[in-house]
């Protein structure tokens, strides 16, 4: 391997390739093609080398094949601590110069990790910052956990806010229906504030069958002109009430979580409290660095 650094902190490794290893990695690009091959009169992934070369030419193997090759050599850089580089690299290699019988060369090229000239920053102080995880926290992290797991279910109940309807409607102004003032089986969440003021107020305390007459005014600045500022009457009627239900949580619930890898309740109170813990410490740490930039830029004038 040859390292050569370039301009604008780029740097090159160059590698050679023997015909064994390209050989090699030739076998491993066919394998890779030929899974998804399809040629008449051969069965999906059993063409021939032969007959794939006879039709396509081994040079369309020379790229998968190089990059096989490579990650072998990316990995003999990446391992070597001399070399401080960042991001993916790019290929360098001249198609013209592979070969099957030679040695060729192909290169990486890098972005280098920037020289830094540290300064005077001893005795900087910055006050650590504890950020403390609370039993409220925890419980409501887990409890979130509850609501990602809930269920709409119908219930023979009234209508209360946070409920979901469903209901048809129809809106009249001076007795007459508007355009865009009917649907039917509607779902609305009761107090989300889709509707008009005062039409999910009204609805309040109906069950499923009922029917009722809304009185409403639309507000003076409405989207729809014809609309703005007018009386109107919403006529409904309530198909089903439904109500956010919660599993309970229960070491079976915990166990079942694909996420977590817990299976007691206690067990993922703990897990929870850690992972709040940690990101309160990163919290800390960005805190910190924020506090301490301004007095390394003093220390650089």
């Amino acid at each position: 391997m040859n390292f050569e650094k370039l301009e604008n902190n780029r740097g090159k490794f160059t590698f050679e390739i023997t015909p064994q290893e390209f050989e090699h990695a030739l076998d491993h690009a066919f394998a890779h093609v030929a899974q998804d091959l399809e040629l008449k009169g051969f069965r999906k992934g059993k063409v021939p080398r032969n007959v794939y070369e006879t039709k396509f030419g081994v040079e369309s193997l020379y790229e998968e094949a190089i990059n096989h090759a490579l990650n072998h050599k990316y990995y003999e850089v990446r391992q070597n601590p001399q070399y401080g580089f960042i991001g993916e690299p790019q290929v360098d290699v001249d198609f013209a110069k592979v070969s099957r019988e030679e040695a060729f060369n192909v290169s990486l090229i890098f972005e280098l990790k920037p020289e830094v000239t540290l300064g005077a920053y001893k005795n900087i102080e910055v006050k650590k910052q504890v950020l403390e995880v609370t039993d409220d926290e925890v419980q409501n992290t887990m409890v979130q956990k509850l609501n990602d797991k809930s269920e709409l279910v119908v219930v023979d109940k009234a209508i209360e806010n946070g409920m979901t309807v469903i209901f048809d409607f129809e809106g009249f102004v001076d007795g007459e229906a508007f355009e865009g003032g009917k649907a039917e089986n509607y779902s609305l969440q009761i107090g989300s504030g889709q509707f008009i003021p005062g039409f999910e107020e009204q609805m309040l305390g109906l069950k499923a069958n009922d029917q009722k007459d809304l009185n409403v005014k639309f507000p003076a600045e409405y989207q729809a002109e014809n609309l703005a500022g007018k009386d109107a009457v919403f006529k409904v009627t309530i198909h089903e009430v439904k109500e956010t239900q919660l599993p309970d949580l229960t070491d079976e619930f915990v166990a079942a979580l694909e996420d977590e890898a817990s299976n007691t309740v206690e067990e993922f109170r703990a897990a929870t409290r850690a992972k709040l813990e940690a990101e309160k410490a990163e919290q800390a740490k960005a805190a910190e660095a924020k506090k301490l930039s301004p007095k390394l830029l003093v220390q650089q004038l």
